[in-house]
């Protein structure tokens, strides 16, 4: 029996990765060809069009997601409290919310040259909640009445308290400088850009198993005490037949001598077994802090030809080794020993898009991310098992509607290469479709506000077992979610 836990990320992006840095990109996700102050993350070197001065934006986001996974496991019938359905099917849901989510970005442009800054959570995001805990941590549990009722014991039922917590955040500092390197006239020119993000990983993981208990003869008892209690006198017999077998020898009797040192044999075969039992049922606790840094190169160009600007952006593989820190850890699971090294890369992305003003009232935006998944580190090289690297694909519109507002619309398509393999309980992707609208005010001169929204509808991902988490048994889950985000953002230049 163990516990575990982990993450995945409650924001827009891959696996590892958060996208959504501004509000900009909330109302219109094709961002990567943007000339606006969110390409200081989305297309850096799109920023030689911003002008000359000092340029901030300051965005708070809300994003809340929910979790399903709804395992089909028979023995999850047995559950006293939380009972399967008829077919076996018990939901296990998790609730993540991170509902002040910022961001920063900055530029200086004098002449040719802009200095540019980007403060946001790059990764993680979020807070993510299972009150009942996680099929994983059940299935085990849900055999015992099986084999307490070999044991010639009365036994239907189970019950358990199991809860998991787990926290994450990357947070993202970048800097670097874009260039106008060639200029063919005043809205025709190539520009370059190159930088660097440095990321901090905060990491926080509790959980528990705890009253692991069965109804035995009507009653529910809780088991490690009742199996700690069955040792004892198992012992107790084996010792009490191991001295009845010395005084049968002392007063001659080897054949009595030998009933005796069976049945201490068989007495202290039980101990064992019942010590076992006590140690699988008794609670298990973690209390894990993880932490640690890693440096993300970055390079860009923008080609802008009047109405049309192209943008690429290049990130490459962050290798993060994140350290633990651990309180308690009775669960087994060495990886969350005191000191332990994980590896948990963020991968490479390869950005490109474009935006073409169509006429002075519309504009339209597509935009491609391409995520290194497979050459990202990850725990017990788990990136081996994807089927292939992500894609996503962007798509929006830009509709002015007179001087003072602008409203928007898009969406993405987020395609992963999740096997059986890669998912689990613990830390699962779904591939998904994400809408997205907003608007940006001029609220001042040289002051705007966004303001947006945007829901992704993911697709179910089911997988089944033979052996549903190890035991015997048959199994399967599907896993699925639901995801809101909301956001406010300010823009003003000096």
């Amino acid at each position: 029996m163990l516990i575990a836990c982990s993450y995945t990320t409650t924001l827009a992006g891959g696996i590892l990765t958060n996208t959504n840095q501004n509000i900009a990109f909330n109302r219109n996700f094709a961002r990567n060809a943007t000339l606006e102050l969110d390409g200081a993350y989305s297309n850096p070197a799109g920023l030689a069009w911003l002008g000359d001065g000092l340029h901030f934006s300051f965005n708070i986001q809300s994003a809340f997601q929910n979790r399903t996974i709804d395992a089909q496991f028979i023995p999850f019938c047995g559950n006293a409290n939380y009972p399967a359905d008829a077919n076996g099917v018990r939901r296990f849901k998790g609730s993540a919310a991170a509902p002040f989510i910022p961001s920063l970005q900055a530029a200086y442009q004098i002449g040719d040259f802009t200095l540019s800054a980007n403060f946001a959570i790059s990764g993680g995001g979020g807070k993510c909640t299972f009150n009942q805990g996680l099929p994983s941590f059940e299935s085990a549990v849900s055999m015992i009445p099986a084999l307490l009722a070999q044991q010639g014991l009365d036994c239907n039922a189970y019950s358990l308290n199991s809860y998991m917590y787990g926290r994450q955040y990357i947070y993202g500092l970048q800097a670097g400088l874009t260039w106008k390197a060639i200029k063919f006239d005043e809205e025709k020119a190539l520009s370059f850009y190159a930088g660097a993000r440095m990321n901090y990983v905060s990491n926080k993981y509790t959980g528990y198993l705890r009253n692991i208990s069965a109804q035995i003869n009507g009653n529910m008892v809780e088991l490690n005490p009742f199996f700690s209690y069955n040792a004892q006198e198992a012992k107790r017999m084996a010792s009490e037949c191991e001295l009845a077998a010395q005084q049968a020898e002392l007063a001659g009797n080897a054949a009595l001598a030998e009933q005796y040192r069976t049945a201490a044999g068989q007495a202290a075969a039980k101990a064992a077994g019942f010590e076992t039992y006590a140690s699988a049922t008794a609670d298990k606790e973690l209390y894990c802090t993880q932490s640690g840094w890693g440096l993300t190169p970055i390079l860009g160009a923008d080609f802008r030809w009047g109405k049309l600007n192209v943008g690429t952006r290049l990130e490459f593989n962050t290798h993060l080794n994140i350290e633990n820190d651990t309180r308690i850890n009775t669960t087994g699971i060495k990886d969350f020993d005191h000191g332990v090294n994980t590896p948990s890369d963020l991968p490479g992305i390869f950005s490109l898009g474009a935006q073409y003003d169509v006429c002075s009232h519309l504009r339209v935006m597509a935009g491609y991310h391409y995520y290194f998944d497979k050459n990202a580190g990850m725990t017990n090289n788990k990136q081996e098992t994807l089927k292939h690297n992500t894609n996503e694909w962007l798509f929006g519109v830009e509709v002015p509607v007179c001087d003072r507002l602008l409203v928007s619309a898009g969406g993405q398509i987020t395609n992963y290469g999740c096997s059986d393999a890669f998912q689990s309980d613990i830390s699962f992707s779904c591939d998904s479709y994400s809408l997205g609208f907003g608007a940006k005010i001029n609220v001042a001169p040289k002051v705007d506000i966004n303001v947006a929204y945007f829901w992704t509808t993911y697709s179910s991902y089911n997988r089944s077992m033979d052996h549903y988490n190890g035991t015997p048994l048959p199994g399967s889950e599907s896993f699925d979610r639901t995801n809101k985000v909301f956001g406010a953002g300010v823009n003003f230049s000096f």
